[in-house]
Formats: structure tokens, C-alpha cells, sequence
């Protein structure tokens, strides 16, 4: 950490951590199919909502079950195609809606909206980013050291 606060510190300090973002490394790439408009691996929460495919290009809409108000991006800005080549994601966007009715109040969902390039195979592998915020009850404390 870095700053004029950690230099010279004005009395005790503490990192407090209310939450953490865990990716399994096993769910880490996604597959896509945009014929049978599948991804795997299955990763519990997340579905693929939606295809569209306009001549060489596709928009998709992928939906996760996320807490009250956490949005993030899901994938990084880049994807390959079974081939290894590499292409840049067209447009990226992400909305949220709160309260899904028979779930939880605090229970969301949040769709990301990309356009890809549409492969020769019609197969795209995305690398997953973030992922939902997991809450720590009771929040971590760490007290720093004094410098």
C-alpha cells in the first residue's frame, strides 16, 4: 500500500476486509458454443441467457446471481478461438437488477452484454476475470504495524 496516509500514520492503524472475490482456477475459461448457445464448464449461479448472431458478429448476455448492488467485469477484454487466436471484445456492458422476486431481498442479478467476432467454429473460449463478492462475517481486522 502506498500513500501519504501509511507514511505518517495519525494513530493506530487497521486493514478492515469485508468481503473477497474467489475464482476456481478449474472455472477460470469458459467455452461457448454459440450453435447450442452452452458454456462449460457449468458454473453454479452463471447461465448464458442469450445468443444473437448477426451475420459475422454475436451478442451475447451471460446472467449471474451477485448481492445488493456488487457489479464488476466478468471477463477480461480479450477471447480465443479453439484455434488460439486471439481477438478483442467488441462492446462490454453489465446492468444489475435488485430484488428478484422469490429470492433473497438482498438477491440480484447482473447481466454482461458483449459482442464477439463469430469464429470459424462457432466455439469461443472466454477467460473469467472477477467474480462475486463473497462477505466475511465478521469482517477481517488487521492491525498494521507502526513505521
Amino acid at each position: 500500500m502506498e500513500s501519504d496516509y501509511f507514511r505518517q500514520p495519525q494513530g493506530k492503524q487497521q486493514l478492515l476486509i469485508k468481503g473477497v472475490r474467489l475464482l476456481n482456477k478449474n472455472e477460470e475459461f469458459l467455452t461457448v458454443d454459440l450453435n447450442s448457445k452452452t458454456i462449460t464448464p457449468t458454473i453454479e449461479g452463471l447461465t448464458l441467457s442469450k445468443v444473437e448472431i448477426k451475420g459475422n458478429k454475436a451478442d451475447l448476455t451471460f446472467q449471474m446471481e451477485v448481492s445488493e448492488k456488487d457489479g464488476f467485469g466478468m471477463f477480461n477484454f480479450t477471447y480465443q478461438d479453439i484455434q488460439g487466436n486471439e481477438y478483442d471484445l467488441g462492446e462490454v456492458g453489465t446492468s444489475t437488477r435488485i430484488g428478484l422476486e422469490g429470492k433473497s431481498p438482498n438477491s440480484s442479478i447482473m447481466e454482461t452484454f458483449i459482442t464477439v467476432v463469430v469464429p470459424k467454429e462457432d466455439i469461443l473460449i472466454l477467460q473469467r476475470s472477477l467474480t462475486p463478492m463473497e462477505p466475511i462475517e465478521p469482517p477481517l481486522v488487521i492491525d498494521l504495524p507502526k513505521r
